[in-house]
């Protein structure tokens, strides 16, 4: 790993017109006065990059959180004179703060100070240290499906509104359910390509589960190995609650090295000619946490298996023949339906959004007559009536948003932003339909934490180039920069 981060040193170095000090001849000369610090006024130095529509994005996380926390504190003074509705006000909250507020917080931050390059472990989607990267493999992606399929591995569903609901049932009723889909996690950049498990005791709470990434080009190995996939073996040893966010999570085993070698037997079982060659202390032995809070021990060691050919050599397996076909008809079908639908992300929120549009225009449009659309108080014919065509223009830009155009996405969340700041302050200011007021709200700051999704945001952009926009870190006051 040492040798890779001085690669990616000179790489850097080399793009900046910079002279790396090991090339000098004589790096350290002897100084003939007192030294005096003379840091470099690189402008370029420092710099983090990110797309236009990525920055906006973040800037909307940012304002989300901040009402995040407004809505929380009105939960809270609200909820303890509901009587008897005050534990579900304490159950709603407690969800508002595991799976909005605390996974949106961690993202925020870890974007500064987590790094983005391979460190052998991979990132959660909150941007948190996840479970370590521990195997290395050479061969083509029919090779890796062929030798897992005869293994007795089961490739695991994406998740999906319907495969979410079948894990949660099953691990409730201790059903089985083989193809139980993985959480996504992140190296080089993107979740992992796809991912294989096998059953544990029939139940999808515990299971054997393997991510695969496929490398980037020219990336390589300390040492100057390259190799085509990386990948991260881990045991399920049950469910329980994330230690940083509150989510309900799978608890993996801390041995991780004893999944990986596991993994490792399954596959030479089924395949005597598959190769074996470890790099000792890839990484540091360490005990550490995932971004979980399980406990993780592993030696370093990082085995390197080469599956060339196993596609070949097991293509008579009957579970490799029935896999590759089932894999073909799987794609085929997800061509069709990624060129025809949006990502199920904004599906939910198409449907959510249109329901929250037309439950806020009902609801002003009824109260307006209720009180007259000319003859009520200023004050309350203002709000009712910024309530009203705000949830109409909501609609409008919902549909230009499904048409792909990025600045009806933005001002999308513009709207729902300013819905959900005159339903808190009403909720804040008036002792009537403040349950009501409440559950908009936290439907709204759903919705803007999912439309500024990343998942949504590549979507919405189909491919288009996104101006770039520089800050310079070690410089803060000199802004931003446009590319």
């Amino acid at each position: 790993m040492a040798q890779q981060a001085s690669r990616q040193a000179d790489e850097h170095a080399s793009g900046q017109g910079l002279t790396r000090i090991s090339d000098q001849e004589n790096p350290y000369p002897v100084p003939e006065k007192y030294p005096e610090y003379q840091p470099k006024n690189d402008t370029t130095k420092g710099q983090r990059k990110l797309s236009v529509y990525t920055a906006i994005d973040a800037l909307f996380i940012i304002v989300t959180l901040a009402l995040t926390a407004w809505y929380l504190a009105l939960m809270i003074l609200n909820g303890f004179n509901m009587e008897t509705k005050s534990l579900i006000w304490v159950i709603w909250w407690f969800l508002v703060l595991a799976y909005l507020s605390l996974p949106r917080m961690h993202q925020l931050f870890t974007f500064v100070y987590v790094p983005d390059y391979f460190v052998a472990r991979a990132r959660t989607s909150d941007g948190l240290l996840g479970d370590p990267v521990n195997i290395a493999l050479h061969g083509s992606e029919e090779d890796i499906h062929a030798v897992l399929l005869a293994a007795g591995w089961t490739k695991a569903d994406k998740i999906t509104l319907r495969s979410s609901w079948k894990i949660a049932v099953s691990s409730v009723f201790r059903k089985s359910y083989p193809a139980a889909p993985v959480s996504p996690l992140v190296i080089f950049k993107r979740s992992q390509a796809f991912a294989y498990q096998q059953e544990d005791s029939g139940s999808a709470s515990k299971r054997h589960h393997v991510r695969l990434w496929r490398t980037p080009d020219d990336w390589a190995l300390p040492g100057g190995e390259k190799v085509a996939w990386m990948a991260g073996a881990t045991y399920d040893r049950g469910v329980g609650l994330s230690s940083f966010t509150g989510q309900i999570t799978h608890k993996i085993d801390e041995d991780t090295d004893a999944e990986r070698d596991y993994l490792i037997g399954t596959l030479q079982y089924v395949d005597p000619k598959i190769t074996v060659k470890v790099l000792p202390d890839f990484s540091s032995p360490y005990i550490c946490h995932n971004g979980g809070g399980d406990k993780i021990v592993t030696d370093g060691d990082l085995p390197i298996v080469d599956v060339t050919g196993a596609a070949e050599r097991l293509a008579d397996v009957p579970k490799v023949r029935d896999g590759v076909q089932a894999r073909k008809e799987e794609e085929e079908a997800s061509r069709k339906r990624d060129k025809e639908l949006p990502p199920a992300e904004m599906n939910i929120v198409g449907a959510l959004t249109a329901i929250v549009a037309i439950f806020t225009a009902w609801r002003s449009g009824t109260q307006l007559a209720s009180i007259g659309w000319v003859t009520g108080s200023l004050k309350q014919t203002w709000v009712l009536y910024g309530h009203f065509v705000g949830s109409l223009a909501a609609l409008l830009l919902l549909v230009l948003t499904f048409m792909r155009i990025r600045w009806a996405r933005v001002l999308l969340m513009v709207t729902i932003t300013l819905i959900s700041i005159g339903d808190l302050l009403a909720a804040a200011t008036s002792e009537h339909h403040v349950a009501s007021n409440l559950f908009m709200v936290a439907v709204a700051l759903v919705l803007v934490m999912s439309i500024s999704s990343e998942s949504s945001r590549r979507w919405v952009s189909g491919g288009r180039e996104d101006k770039v926009v520089s800050y310079n870190l070690r410089h803060p006051n000199r802004g931003l920069s446009v590319e």
